[in-house]
């Protein structure tokens, strides 16, 4: 499909292939900057986080009810529930993998992650 931009210039809309950028974009840049010289160049103040891996999501969700039928069926199950929220275990050794919160509109809320000492988790909240 072709659409016209407001300089009249036609822009091609191809299906969404997973990636925001074009592959050849990303490696005209390759060979300019390894990854030693980036970390050398990059801010000296700024101090790593050790991300373990990710805990669970969170995601709101306009009916509750709807989205708990739909993980049930698809093999979580609840382990805990309030008027706002809702807890879905899978398969793994979490506790549970998905949280839905009650909105007024379908959206995501954001990733939790478990990172590796105390004191990384709280350099971040000094962030």
């Amino acid at each position: 499909m072709e659409v016209m931009a407001k300089a009249e210039v036609p822009i091609t809309i191809s299906h969404n292939t997973g990636a925001s950028v074009p592959a050849e974009k990303v490696f005209e840049f390759a060979d300019q900057m390894n990854q030693n010289e980036w970390k050398h160049n990059s801010d000296p103040k700024v101090e790593k986080i050790k991300i373990v891996r990710l805990s669970h999501m969170r995601y709101g969700h306009s009916n509750i009810d709807e989205i708990t039928n739909f993980m049930i069926d698809f093999g979580m199950t609840v382990v805990h529930k309030t008027s706002k929220k809702v807890w879905f275990a899978g398969y793994g050794p979490d506790q549970y993998v998905y949280v839905a919160e009650k909105t007024e509109a379908n959206k995501y809320l954001g990733g939790v992650f478990l990172v590796e000492t105390q004191e990384d988790l709280e350099r971040y909240v000094g962030l």
